[in-house]
């Protein structure tokens, strides 16, 4: 009950949907004596894989946008109820995830936001007894506790993030450029920006079709995501351009991280009913007291990556 409490009076007070998810991850093993639990959204347009969060969980090497505990959550989402799956080992569907989780038995909750399931709460593994009825009464006690606000973070996420690529949209990504530049002149700070431009993507679209288009582009962004650090910004601006904020870093570094960037976009290749692939113009601009403000830090990196376009493109102009 310790754990219903502290949710319900601090929870609200989280903003950020990553400390969010942790801390219901936490409290929920915590609420029913759990030795590892699991949290994950998915994307209430298209049901992707939108974001995680774990308690007590061995770390896996698993593909970017997977989610864990094999088919269990979406199976708690389809069936829109608790569920409680027991022996898991003993299932010929689950006994490989169970020996690689190292769970034999799970509790799970589904999450809803404005009438939709958009994802799920897992518990596994009591310490010292299998779950009951109770157990799971007190789950279901607990997401309703935390719906209000994963479903306010929830949506204010679907508002900033773009539904296709999961990058920010681009007027949330601006007042976030703005944010950094302000933060980065108070403290005298580096920080670069990159854009990033598709090299005739619009014959991508007319020759394949706009849904492997899609497809191309979310691949390229996946790319993209896997090389930044956490702390780098990533933005759709329209269509195939995308902008990158990267804070403590100067115009030498983001020119080196741009080139692996245009390298990385051009080995990217989807096949099917003829192969994909394209190359990328990517302009640079690192913050000086010469252009000290965000649209003066964009307006240079997008004429860096117009005179790189002139010169032929698949280059990075700075």
């Amino acid at each position: 009950m310790e754990a219903l409490y502290y949710l319900s009076n601090t929870i609200r007070a989280l903003s950020d949907t990553g400390d969010l998810l942790d801390t219901v991850a936490y409290l929920a093993a915590s609420a029913l004596r759990a030795r590892r639990s699991y949290v994950v959204l998915v994307d209430r347009q298209f049901g992707d894989f939108l974001t995680d969060a774990g308690f007590g969980l061995e770390p896996l090497t698993v593909p970017d946008g997977t989610i864990r505990f094999g088919e269990l959550p979406r199976r708690i989402m389809k069936a829109k109820n608790p569920l409680l799956f027991s022996n898991l080992s003993q299932e010929p569907a689950m006994a490989d995830m169970a020996k690689t989780e190292k769970v034999s038995e799970v509790l799970g909750v589904p999450i809803r936001s404005r009438g939709r399931i958009v994802g799920a709460i897992l518990v596994a593994g009591p310490t010292d007894e299998y779950f009951g009825d109770d157990d799971l009464y007190l789950l279901g006690v607990f997401a309703n506790l935390a719906m209000p606000a994963i479903e306010e973070s929830y949506y204010h996420e679907s508002l900033i993030r773009d539904p296709l690529t999961d990058t920010y949209v681009y007027s949330y990504f601006y007042s976030v450029l703005g944010q950094q530049v302000s933060e980065a002149s108070r403290y005298g700070r580096p920080l670069s920006l990159i854009v990033i431009d598709l090299d005739g993507f619009d014959k991508i679209n007319c020759q394949y079709g706009y849904h492997r288009g899609d497809l191309f582009l979310k691949e390229c962004v996946n790319r993209i995501q896997r090389m930044i650090r956490s702390a780098d910004i990533l933005g759709r601006l329209a269509g195939d351009e995308f902008a990158l904020v990267l804070p403590n870093t100067d115009r030498a570094g983001a020119a080196i991280l741009a080139d692996r960037i245009r390298q990385e976009i051009a080995s990217v290749r989807l096949s099917g009913a003829g192969e994909i692939s394209t190359t990328a113009t990517i302009g640079v601009a690192e913050l000086t007291p010469e252009y000290g403000d965000a649209m003066a830090l964009f307006e240079t990196a997008v004429s860096a990556l117009s005179e790189a376009k002139q010169r032929g493109g698949n280059q990075v102009g700075q």
